[in-house]
C-alpha cells in the first residue's frame, strides 16, 4: 500500500500554516460582541483562560484569520504532488475540525490527504504517535518534511516523565534508520522561516 508515496509532508496548523487568533481578552470580547454569546468568566469577572480547545476561537465569521502565505504555498504544492502524502497534524481537538477545514477552504487550500486532530495525550505525544503510524503506513517514503512552530516540541523532551521525544529526534531517528531525508521547517513567532 502507498508504494508510490515518496514524500511525507506534515503541517502544523496554529502559528505555522495559519495566523490563529491569540488568547487575549480583546479577542474574547470581539467574539462576544460579534456573536452575542457570553465567554466563560471567573468569579472575579475576568475571562476564563480556555482558548485552544474551543472551536469558537477559529470562527471565520468572527475573526479575520490569515494564512502564512509561504507555508500555504508549500502545502498546496505538497497536496498536489502525486508522490507526496500531505497531512495536517494539529494539537486542536476534533471539535475544532469544521472551523479548521473551513478556514483552509476559504483561503484556497485544497483537501489534505489526511487531517489528524488531537484525540488524546498532550500535543507532543499525540503528534509523535501519529507520525510513527504514518511511517508504518508509508514505508516507501524517502523524504519526511515537518512544518512546525512550537520550539519546545521541536527541541525539548516532554510529557509527565520527560520521556516523549522531541520532533527533531523523531525525524533524525527515522532518517538514520531508513537512509531518508528529514527536513525541519521552523516558523518563528513573526511568521518567518528558520532552519
Amino acid at each position: 500500500m502507498g508504494q508510490h508515496i515518496k514524500r511525507l509532508c506534515v503541517f502544523d496548523f496554529d502559528g505555522t500554516l495559519c495566523k490563529s487568533p491569540e488568547n487575549t481578552d480583546e479577542n474574547k470580547a470581539l467574539w462576544e460582541k460579534t456573536t452575542g454569546g457570553v465567554w466563560g468568566r471567573k468569579k472575579d469577572g475576568s475571562y476564563k483562560n480556555a482558548w485552544w480547545s474551543k472551536p469558537e476561537t477559529l470562527d471565520p465569521d468572527v475573526f479575520d484569520i490569515e494564512m502564512v502565505e509561504f507555508v500555504k504555498e508549500e502545502a498546496i504544492k505538497a497536496i498536489e504532488a502525486v508522490d507526496t502524502f500531505a497531512v495536517l497534524l494539529t494539537g486542536r481537538i476534533p471539535s475544532c475540525s469544521y472551523n479548521v477545514k473551513e478556514i483552509l477552504r476559504r483561503n484556497g487550500v485544497p483537501y489534505f490527504n489526511k487531517y489528524l486532530f488531537c484525540w488524546s495525550y498532550g500535543t507532543q505525544q499525540f503528534k509523535n504517535i501519529e507520525v510513527e503510524k504514518l511511517f508504518n503506513e508509508f514505508p516507501s517514503i524517502e523524504e519526511y518534511t515537518l512544518w512546525e512552530d512550537r520550539i519546545e516540541h521541536i527541541e525539548e523532551w516532554g510529557g509527565k516523565d520527560k520521556d516523549i521525544e522531541p520532533f527533531r529526534v523523531v525525524g533524525d531517528e527515522w532518517a538514520t534508520k531508513t537512509g531518508g531525508t528529514f527536513n525541519l521547517n521552523i516558523i518563528t513567532k513573526d511568521y518567518k522561516l528558520t532552519k
